[in-house]
């Protein structure tokens, strides 16, 4: 669909989630699991290490909307 890695937007909220970010374009982090224990210091490690990640303000559903809105 003429779509490359770097266009595509991933979503999560844990941990695990974050093995995407080094094969998209941007990664977000749903409020909720920007709560979870040793989170914040993960992202911080992948944003440094030139990865794009952000917090989404909302949690969940809401979270995840923002991430689209954005990526529209």
């Amino acid at each position: 669909r003429g779509l490359s890695a770097a266009d595509a937007v991933a979503v999560g909220d844990s941990a695990s989630d974050l093995t995407m970010a080094p094969r998209v374009g941007r990664m977000w982090v749903v409020a909720n699991g920007m709560a979870a224990p040793g989170m914040p210091a993960l992202v911080e490690g992948l944003t440094a290490a030139g990865h794009d990640v952000r917090a989404a303000a909302g949690e969940v559903g809401l979270g995840w909307a923002e991430a689209v809105r954005s990526a529209l």
